[in-house]
């Protein structure tokens, strides 16, 4: 089966069989990542109430706010969980705002 997926390629785009090899493997790893992101989202969902699931979002762009950038695939991606996490829109955005402050906050000097 391998071998015809390569030959396809190889022929569909016109490829050498390296660069068809490596676009398999691209495809086969961005397969793979979806894949987690499914088991992940599913074991979330069934373990944790969606109060908990939005607090795990918040946690999530905490990180994505960490260093002061918020790239388009970052957002996409956290929109895609949202969604897999059946939390809803007004939830997934009070979590962002409240990341967003936490962030705000610890890049503050204390005052001493």
């Amino acid at each position: 089966e391998r071998d015809a997926v390569l030959r396809i390629v190889r022929e569909r785009f016109g490829l050498d069989a390296e660069i068809a090899r490596e676009l398999i493997a691209a495809a086969r790893s961005q397969l793979d990542a979806s894949l987690e992101d499914w088991v992940f989202a599913a074991s979330v969902r069934e373990g944790f109430t969606v109060t908990e699931r939005a607090g795990i979002l918040g946690l999530l762009w905490e990180v994505i706010y960490t260093d002061g950038r918020l790239a388009a695939f970052e957002e996409s991606l956290m929109h895609r969980l949202a969604r897999q996490l059946r939390v809803g829109e007004t939830a997934s955005e009070a979590a962002r705002a409240q990341a967003f402050a936490r962030v705000g906050r610890s890049s503050t000097p204390e005052a001493e």
